[in-house]
Protein backbone atom coordinates (compact mmCIF):
# COMPACT_ATOMS: atom_id res chain seq x y z
CA UNK A 1 0.00 0.00 0.00
CA UNK A 2 1.38 3.64 -0.84
CA UNK A 3 -0.12 6.44 0.21
CA UNK A 4 0.36 9.98 -1.75
CA UNK A 5 -0.01 13.66 -1.25
CA UNK A 6 -1.92 15.23 -4.36
CA UNK A 7 -3.76 18.36 -5.30
CA UNK A 8 -6.84 18.26 -7.66
CA UNK A 9 -6.42 20.05 -10.39
CA UNK A 10 -8.96 22.52 -12.52
CA UNK A 11 -10.15 19.17 -14.92
CA UNK A 12 -11.12 17.74 -11.99
CA UNK A 13 -7.93 15.12 -11.99
CA UNK A 14 -5.11 14.15 -9.41
CA UNK A 15 -1.82 13.09 -10.74
CA UNK A 16 -0.44 9.56 -9.64
CA UNK A 17 2.23 7.53 -11.28
CA UNK A 18 1.83 8.83 -14.30
CA UNK A 19 -1.93 8.60 -14.85
CA UNK A 20 -4.67 10.40 -13.87
CA UNK A 21 -7.68 10.02 -12.04
CA UNK A 22 -11.10 11.86 -11.57
CA UNK A 23 -12.37 13.35 -8.23
CA UNK A 24 -15.63 15.39 -8.01
CA UNK A 25 -15.07 18.51 -8.99
CA UNK A 26 -16.81 20.62 -5.70
CA UNK A 27 -13.45 19.55 -4.58
CA UNK A 28 -11.26 21.39 -7.14
CA UNK A 29 -7.71 23.29 -5.91
CA UNK A 30 -8.09 20.96 -2.78
CA UNK A 31 -5.29 18.39 -1.30
CA UNK A 32 -6.30 14.81 -1.29
CA UNK A 33 -4.54 11.91 -0.20
CA UNK A 34 -3.90 8.90 -2.53
CA UNK A 35 -3.96 5.39 -1.32
CA UNK A 36 -2.93 3.13 -4.13
CA UNK A 37 -2.50 -0.99 -4.08
CA UNK A 38 -1.51 -2.75 -6.62
CA UNK A 39 -5.28 -3.33 -7.44
CA UNK A 40 -6.97 0.21 -6.78
CA UNK A 41 -6.72 3.89 -6.77
CA UNK A 42 -8.48 5.34 -3.56
CA UNK A 43 -8.76 9.36 -3.44
CA UNK A 44 -9.55 11.05 0.03
CA UNK A 45 -10.15 14.24 1.80
CA UNK A 46 -9.62 13.56 5.61
CA UNK A 47 -11.57 10.90 6.30
CA UNK A 48 -14.22 11.36 3.54
CA UNK A 49 -13.34 8.77 0.47
CA UNK A 50 -14.13 10.85 -2.94
CA UNK A 51 -13.30 8.64 -5.28
CA UNK A 52 -11.93 4.69 -6.01
CA UNK A 53 -10.49 3.64 -10.08
CA UNK A 54 -8.77 0.84 -10.96
CA UNK A 55 -5.49 1.34 -10.56
CA UNK A 56 -3.99 -0.67 -14.26
CA UNK A 57 -6.93 0.70 -16.51
CA UNK A 58 -6.55 1.56 -19.81
CA UNK A 59 -5.14 4.39 -21.06
CA UNK A 60 -3.48 7.61 -19.30
CA UNK A 61 -6.82 9.10 -17.86
CA UNK A 62 -9.44 7.23 -15.70
CA UNK A 63 -12.50 9.67 -15.60
CA UNK A 64 -15.80 8.80 -14.34
CA UNK A 65 -19.01 10.93 -15.21
CA UNK A 66 -20.32 11.56 -11.94
CA UNK A 67 -16.99 13.74 -11.20
CA UNK A 68 -17.60 16.26 -13.78
CA UNK A 69 -19.78 19.68 -13.75
CA UNK A 70 -22.78 18.52 -16.10
CA UNK A 71 -22.12 21.10 -18.69
CA UNK A 72 -18.20 19.12 -19.03
CA UNK A 73 -19.63 16.28 -19.51
CA UNK A 74 -19.98 15.62 -23.28
CA UNK A 75 -16.72 16.98 -23.62
CA UNK A 76 -15.48 13.50 -22.66
CA UNK A 77 -17.20 12.16 -26.16
CA UNK A 78 -14.18 13.34 -28.28
CA UNK A 79 -15.57 11.51 -31.42
CA UNK A 80 -16.47 14.18 -34.19
CA UNK A 81 -19.54 12.18 -35.22
CA UNK A 82 -21.31 13.12 -31.80
CA UNK A 83 -21.12 16.47 -32.05
CA UNK A 84 -22.66 16.41 -35.82
CA UNK A 85 -25.30 14.36 -34.90
CA UNK A 86 -26.16 16.59 -31.86
CA UNK A 87 -25.98 19.14 -34.56
CA UNK A 88 -28.44 17.55 -36.97
CA UNK A 89 -30.61 18.10 -34.01
CA UNK A 90 -30.96 21.70 -34.59
CA UNK A 91 -31.72 21.60 -38.38
CA UNK A 92 -29.80 21.41 -41.44
CA UNK A 93 -28.59 24.88 -41.80
CA UNK A 94 -26.71 23.77 -38.01
CA UNK A 95 -25.27 20.91 -39.40
CA UNK A 96 -24.24 22.24 -42.45
CA UNK A 97 -22.00 25.13 -40.42
CA UNK A 98 -20.57 22.83 -38.14
CA UNK A 99 -19.22 20.01 -40.69
CA UNK A 100 -18.13 23.65 -42.62
CA UNK A 101 -15.98 24.47 -39.64
CA UNK A 102 -14.51 21.20 -38.87
CA UNK A 103 -13.33 20.59 -42.75
CA UNK A 104 -12.24 24.29 -42.79
CA UNK A 105 -8.72 23.34 -41.64
CA UNK A 106 -7.62 19.74 -42.99
CA UNK A 107 -3.99 19.91 -40.54
CA UNK A 108 -5.25 20.92 -37.35
CA UNK A 109 -8.44 19.91 -35.79
CA UNK A 110 -11.58 21.31 -34.91
CA UNK A 111 -12.86 19.28 -32.92
CA UNK A 112 -12.41 21.67 -29.38
CA UNK A 113 -14.28 24.97 -32.03
CA UNK A 114 -17.01 22.19 -32.93
CA UNK A 115 -17.72 21.35 -29.60
CA UNK A 116 -17.95 25.26 -28.80
CA UNK A 117 -20.28 25.88 -31.29
CA UNK A 118 -22.74 22.96 -31.26
CA UNK A 119 -22.99 24.10 -26.88
CA UNK A 120 -23.37 27.68 -27.68
CA UNK A 121 -26.24 26.86 -30.74
CA UNK A 122 -28.04 24.60 -27.89
CA UNK A 123 -29.22 27.12 -25.46
CA UNK A 124 -31.19 29.06 -27.74
CA UNK A 125 -33.91 28.03 -30.07
CA UNK A 126 -33.43 26.23 -32.60
CA UNK A 127 -34.79 29.15 -35.41
CA UNK A 128 -32.63 31.24 -33.61
CA UNK A 129 -29.70 28.93 -34.01
CA UNK A 130 -30.09 28.10 -37.76
CA UNK A 131 -30.82 32.02 -38.42
CA UNK A 132 -27.25 32.65 -36.83
CA UNK A 133 -25.74 29.89 -38.59
CA UNK A 134 -26.79 31.40 -42.15
CA UNK A 135 -25.61 34.36 -41.07
CA UNK A 136 -22.42 33.21 -39.96
CA UNK A 137 -21.83 31.00 -43.09
CA UNK A 138 -22.49 34.19 -44.96
CA UNK A 139 -20.13 36.12 -44.19
CA UNK A 140 -17.60 33.04 -43.30
CA UNK A 141 -17.21 33.31 -39.62
CA UNK A 142 -16.15 29.91 -38.83
CA UNK A 143 -15.21 30.58 -35.08
CA UNK A 144 -17.47 30.10 -31.74
CA UNK A 145 -16.45 33.76 -30.65
CA UNK A 146 -18.01 34.96 -33.77
CA UNK A 147 -21.66 32.71 -33.37
CA UNK A 148 -21.33 33.88 -29.91
CA UNK A 149 -21.57 37.34 -30.75
CA UNK A 150 -24.14 36.68 -33.71
CA UNK A 151 -26.81 35.46 -30.78
CA UNK A 152 -25.45 37.96 -28.30
CA UNK A 153 -26.13 41.31 -30.65
CA UNK A 154 -29.19 39.86 -31.71
CA UNK A 155 -27.54 39.67 -35.37
CA UNK A 156 -29.41 37.25 -36.52
CA UNK A 157 -32.63 39.14 -36.93
CA UNK A 158 -31.11 40.99 -39.38
CA UNK A 159 -31.90 40.42 -43.34
CA UNK A 160 -28.74 39.06 -45.06
CA UNK A 161 -27.45 41.50 -47.92
CA UNK A 162 -28.94 40.58 -51.02
CA UNK A 163 -26.33 39.24 -53.61
CA UNK A 164 -24.76 41.99 -56.10
CA UNK A 165 -26.22 42.67 -59.04
CA UNK A 166 -24.77 41.34 -62.47
CA UNK A 167 -23.32 44.51 -64.00
CA UNK A 168 -22.92 44.52 -67.53
CA UNK A 169 -19.89 46.98 -69.37
CA UNK A 170 -19.64 48.10 -72.50
CA UNK A 171 -17.46 46.29 -74.62
CA UNK A 172 -14.40 47.36 -76.20
CA UNK A 173 -14.05 48.63 -79.37
CA UNK A 174 -12.96 45.84 -80.51
CA UNK A 175 -15.21 43.60 -79.07
CA UNK A 176 -18.15 45.93 -80.05
CA UNK A 177 -16.47 45.64 -83.89
CA UNK A 178 -16.86 41.69 -83.59
CA UNK A 179 -20.85 42.09 -82.01
CA UNK A 180 -21.47 43.89 -85.34
CA UNK A 181 -20.10 41.96 -87.86
CA UNK A 182 -21.79 39.12 -85.93
CA UNK A 183 -25.09 39.87 -85.81
CA UNK A 184 -24.92 41.20 -89.66
CA UNK A 185 -23.37 37.90 -90.35
CA UNK A 186 -20.61 38.98 -92.14
CA UNK A 187 -16.77 39.18 -91.86
CA UNK A 188 -14.30 41.77 -92.54
CA UNK A 189 -11.96 40.91 -95.25
CA UNK A 190 -8.48 42.43 -94.93
CA UNK A 191 -7.09 41.99 -99.04
CA UNK A 192 -3.47 42.68 -99.25
CA UNK A 193 -2.09 44.27 -102.72
CA UNK A 194 1.04 44.17 -103.90
CA UNK A 195 2.46 47.98 -104.08
CA UNK A 196 5.85 49.17 -105.25
CA UNK A 197 5.27 52.70 -104.45
CA UNK A 198 4.32 51.92 -100.85
CA UNK A 199 4.86 49.23 -98.37
CA UNK A 200 5.30 45.81 -99.41
CA UNK A 201 1.71 45.10 -98.75
CA UNK A 202 -0.86 47.28 -98.54
CA UNK A 203 -4.80 46.19 -97.06
CA UNK A 204 -8.02 47.22 -97.97
CA UNK A 205 -11.32 45.91 -96.43
CA UNK A 206 -14.28 44.90 -98.08
CA UNK A 207 -17.31 42.56 -96.68
CA UNK A 208 -18.96 39.44 -97.81
CA UNK A 209 -21.48 37.40 -96.76
CA UNK A 210 -20.57 34.90 -94.03
CA UNK A 211 -21.83 31.82 -96.01
CA UNK A 212 -20.14 32.35 -99.07
CA UNK A 213 -16.57 33.59 -98.33
CA UNK A 214 -14.04 32.06 -96.50
CA UNK A 215 -11.34 33.90 -95.23
CA UNK A 216 -8.04 34.26 -97.29
CA UNK A 217 -5.36 31.42 -96.30
CA UNK A 218 -2.69 33.72 -98.19
CA UNK A 219 -2.20 36.98 -99.37
CA UNK A 220 -0.32 36.24 -102.20
CA UNK A 221 -2.94 34.09 -104.20
CA UNK A 222 -6.18 36.18 -102.85
CA UNK A 223 -8.30 37.32 -105.57
CA UNK A 224 -9.38 40.76 -105.71
CA UNK A 225 -13.25 42.24 -105.80
CA UNK A 226 -12.90 42.09 -109.72
CA UNK A 227 -11.67 38.66 -109.86
CA UNK A 228 -8.63 39.23 -111.40
CA UNK A 229 -5.36 37.18 -109.76
CA UNK A 230 -3.12 39.35 -108.21
CA UNK A 231 0.91 38.70 -108.48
Amino acid sequence: MLWHQATVHRDSHVYFDRRLYSVPWPHLGQTVWVRATPASVVVYLDEERLATHERCGEGRRSTQDAHLPEHRRDLRYRSIDHWFDRATVLGEPVERYVRTVYDADPVLSKLREVQAIVLELERVPVLRAQAACERAVYFGNLRASAVAKILEEGLYTLPLPAPAPLELTAPTTGSSLASSHLSCSSWTISVYVRSTTTSPWTSTNSSASATNTRPPSSPATETSRSGSRLR
